[in-house]
């Protein structure tokens, strides 16, 4: 699945490493892949008895697609309000694109806990952090192991690998 991922990423030039960041946010704007990372995360995502999927604005290109794979219903986490009817609907799975930072979870489980909803996990398509709170965090694919596969495929130099990882580690560890 890394090969088949790091390849789209590289192919679509939806995901871009580079010494400071990892800018992950052009995928959207990309309708051919919608269909790929939704059916990738199926697998992931059917494995948990929940009543509704829930996203932010970044993701909403993927949800009909994955919503209806998953037979759920979706809402839309729009600013401080959740679009979409609520009712009947008490555990949740919110969907990312990157995993959120420590104030965005934070964020996000108060706004769910205002309407009710339990967040039995946070998945993103690209991880980011390690899993060590609650909600427990999911991925379909760690940038560390895209990361891995763009250097193998001779796509980043070991510089710029070791560059990324060491970059991104300190921000881990500053935060």
């Amino acid at each position: 699945m890394s090969d088949q991922l790091a390849q789209m990423f590289y192919e679509t030039d939806i995901i871009r490493f580079d010494k400071n960041s990892i800018d992950f946010s052009k995928a959207f704007s990309h309708p051919d892949v919608f269909p790929f990372l939704a059916d990738a995360s199926i697998e992931i995502l059917d494995d948990y008895a929940i009543d509704a999927i829930v996203c932010g604005s970044e993701v909403l290109p993927y949800m009909p697609h994955l919503a209806s794979r998953l037979e759920l219903p979706f809402l839309w986490l729009n600013g401080e309000d959740i679009i979409g009817d609520i009712k009947d609907i008490k555990r949740i799975i919110y969907i990312t694109l990157v995993s959120p930072s420590e104030e965005d979870m934070t964020l996000i489980h108060e706004l769910c806990k205002k309407q009710g909803l339990e967040i039995i996990a946070v998945y993103s398509f690209l991880g980011m952090r390690p899993n060590t709170e609650e909600p427990r965090l999911l991925s379909l694919v760690a940038a560390g192991e895209i990361l891995e596969k763009y250097k193998e495929l001779h796509l980043i130099s070991e510089k710029e690998y070791s560059d990324i990882l060491n970059e991104n580690t300190a921000k881990s560890e500053n935060a």
